[in-house]
Formats: C-alpha cells, structure tokens, sequence
C-alpha cells in the first residue's frame, strides 16, 4: 500500500521524491527521504520478474515496431543524455534504458528473434535484419512523410513532393476507414488494404 503510491508519483505524476517526503509529512506520516528511495528501488526491483515476461512477449511478436528517445539523466553537477527505447506488439509494450544509442541493446531486446520489424532509417537496427535475428525490416510511414516534407522548398511548390504527401494522406485515410469501420486486424482489413492501399504504395 506505500511502494505503489511512491512509484506512482514518482514515475507518472513526475513528483520529486523531495515533494512526496512533504505530502506525506503533511498527512502524518513522516517518511524520510532516503526511505523513500529505498522504497522506490524496492517496487522496482519486485517487477523485474513482470518486466522480464513482457519482454519475452514482445519479443515473440511477429510484427514489432521499435524506436528511442533521448533521455536527460540528473548526475552530481550536469545533465547528460541517455536513451529510452521501446519496443511495441500487438500484445505488450516494453521500455529499456541504455547510457547509448548502439546496436548493443537493439539485439538486447530483439536479438535471436524473428518476424517483422517497423523502424525508421536508424543503422543500430540493421544488426537484426543481417546476423542477430531474422526479421524483415519495413520502413514507417510518419517517418517517410516528415523526410518528404522537409525537402520541400519553402519558397516554392515542389509538385512531386506534394503528390507523394498526397498519396500518403491516401494511405492513412484508408487506415481512418479501417478504424471507423472497426475491422483493424482483420482479414476484412487486409482485404481493404489489398484493394486499395496496395495500388498508391505501388504508384
């Protein structure tokens, strides 16, 4: 009943362990700060086990999407940069922390797997498709559209670029009518794709 709410307002309502220290006093409750980094660590250390199986479920997940983020690290007197990546079924969501932006963790997460892997143009991602597993890499839309986008000139209509964003607002409106029609992931879904999106992405 206190490791949750410690966690919680650590991790999702961004609370220093400071202000909780604070929160807690007010009520009654006196819970030194380094108590309550102990307890913290404690949560943490009582989900690896939930941690480690929703990895093995991602992991076995034919289509995967993976990507990372910067991640600001709070060290003694400066800031430096670390990274979150996330890897995303159908059936789980997993996040990893790593001090780099190598190939290293891309295998940690999805090393010796196979199936599909939907990635932006990132190269720590090609250690999947060549030696460390065997998934299929296939590129993202979002990604694709912001590069066609940014090529554009800004002083002037630039016809190609504008028909491939056309074609791409195409391909979402399809996948609109998918989800408006709640058949995402079926095979009513994949007959729509077939017979429309299949023809713009060939175009």
């Amino acid at each position: 009943g206190l490791h949750a709410p410690v966690a919680v307002s650590r991790c999702d309502d961004s609370m220093p362990l400071y202000r909780s220290e604070k929160a807690l006093a007010r009520a009654g409750y006196a819970i030194a700060r380094s108590t309550l980094c102990s307890l913290f660590h404690r949560t943490a250390e009582q989900l690896i086990p939930i941690y480690e199986e929703l990895k093995r479920v991602v992991r076995l997940g034919r289509y995967v999407h993976a990507d990372e983020t910067t991640q600001p690290v709070l060290d003694k007197d400066k800031c430096f940069c670390g990274w979150m990546w996330v890897i995303l079924s159908k059936q789980a969501i997993v996040y990893q922390y790593s001090n780099g932006r190598d190939s290293d963790t891309a295998k940690s997460l999805l090393g010796g797997t196979s199936g599909n892997l939907t990635i932006d143009g990132y190269s720590a991602y090609n250690c999947l498709a060549e030696k460390d597993a065997h998934r299929a890499r296939s590129g993202c839309w979002g990604h694709f559209r912001r590069k066609v986008f940014e090529a554009m000139p800004a002083d002037a209509v630039d016809h190609e670029n504008r028909e491939a964003l056309d074609m791409i607002a195409d391909l979402y409106r399809i996948e609109d009518e998918a989800e408006r029609s709640r058949i995402t992931g079926t095979p009513a879904h994949l007959e729509l794709r077939q017979r429309k999106s299949r023809r713009i992405v060939k175009k």
